[in-house]
């Protein structure tokens, strides 16, 4: 029987946190937003999510008092909003990594414990002549994996006799493939106000 590696399940974690940040734009100001090539883009911001909401305004509908006292559109609010949802995001899934780990832990050393593991690592040492495979010098004490890609049903040849020695050289310190560092999402960002067409809701 195939032991299974730690896994999350990144969708039924990402759903509900999106949920809760689906902003519903709840205060909003009229804003100018300066491109790169100097032209200006007025459309609400939500005080918020920092989204733009509702449709543009023409330039040639406000005065020129009108337009200079319009405020600078603020990215800052985006950053923090959605800062927030990235964090809370990378939390969830450590924490369910973690749980995954802990779960595949108490697999793996109930495995390593029982008599299928024992019969298994009695064969490859038969194979090597208790002579470790690593080095050839010493004394065969462990048995080590080539691959964990079988792991609780593995070949022969996937497992090769070895010294203490040869085995902590290997790893380097460091844990067996399969409990490794959690395989956490990236940040997550929303679409940027430039990939939005002009009068489009937001997708949050």
């Amino acid at each position: 029987m195939l032991l299974p590696f730690p896994t999350i399940d990144r969708d039924a974690i990402y759903q509900p946190i999106r949920k809760k940040y689906q902003c519903t734009h709840p205060s909003t100001e009229v804003r100018k937003k300066i491109a790169s090539n100097g032209n200006a883009m007025i459309r609400p911001q939500c005080m918020s999510c920092g989204k733009m909401t509702g449709t543009a305004i023409k330039r040639e509908t406000l005065t020129q008092a009108a337009f200079a006292a319009l405020p600078l559109w603020d990215d800052t609010i985006s950053s923090r909003y959605w800062g927030g949802f990235s964090e809370e995001l990378r939390c969830a899934e450590t924490k369910a990594y973690a749980a995954a780990l802990a779960e595949a832990r108490a697999n793996y050393d109930a495995y390593r414990e029982g008599d299928r593991w024992r019969k298994k690592c009695a064969l490859v040492m038969q194979r090597a002549a208790h002579v470790c495979e690593g080095c050839r010098t010493a004394r065969a004490t462990e048995v080590h994996h080539l691959t964990y890609e079988h792991c609780g049903d593995e070949f022969l040849w996937e497992l090769v006799a070895i010294c203490r020695s040869c085995h902590e050289r290997y790893h380097g310190g460091k844990e067996p493939s399969p409990f490794g560092p959690p395989p956490i999402t990236e940040d997550q960002e929303p679409p940027s106000d430039d990939e939005l067409k002009e009068g489009e809701d937001v997708p949050w």
